[in-house]
């Protein structure tokens, strides 16, 4: 009986805890920064005497639309392309981290990275787009935090 406790249910329970853990570890977060500004390029835009456009350097982005300007579809097929899981997990997903990390020592190298879109959103406003173990593991502990 207790070698069954020692290598199913305590592994069990860590498992489980996993978000719980990484959550506490995690750095906070604000809950209020522009994430739309945050770790873009800066551009910008030249104008004439008169005031008119006659250039841009840098990255051209247009006006945001908020959720309420978008038909309702938008953000549903998104999050059915990017995260299928993305209303039944923490910020990560351990399947899809499983599902990658299989695929990936089955054909010998990096070909999937089993992201969710909160690990994504960590990596593009917070972290770096290195492909490392390090950055990994900070993108998991901020997305359990998020």
């Amino acid at each position: 009986m207790v070698a069954v406790t020692i290598l199913i249910i305590l592994p069990a329970i860590a498992i489980a805890m996993l978000p719980t853990l990484l959550s506490w570890m995690a750095p906070t977060l604000d809950p209020f920064a522009d994430l739309y500004a945050v770790n873009r390029p800066i551009a910008f835009t030249f104008l004439d005497a008169d005031g008119d456009e006659v250039g841009h350097r840098g990255a051209i982005i247009g006006k945001r639309l908020t959720l309420e300007q978008m038909p309702d579809y938008v953000p549903n097929a998104f999050i059915a392309m990017e995260d299928r899981n993305f209303y039944n997990h923490h910020g990560f997903d351990l399947r899809g981290l499983a599902r990658a990390l299989y695929t990936n020592w089955r054909v010998g190298h990096t070909v999937q990275g089993g992201s969710t879109i909160t690990q994504q959103t960590v990596k593009i406003v917070f972290l770096t787009q290195a492909r490392t173990f390090n950055r990994k593991f900070d993108e998991l502990l901020d997305a359990g935090k998020a």
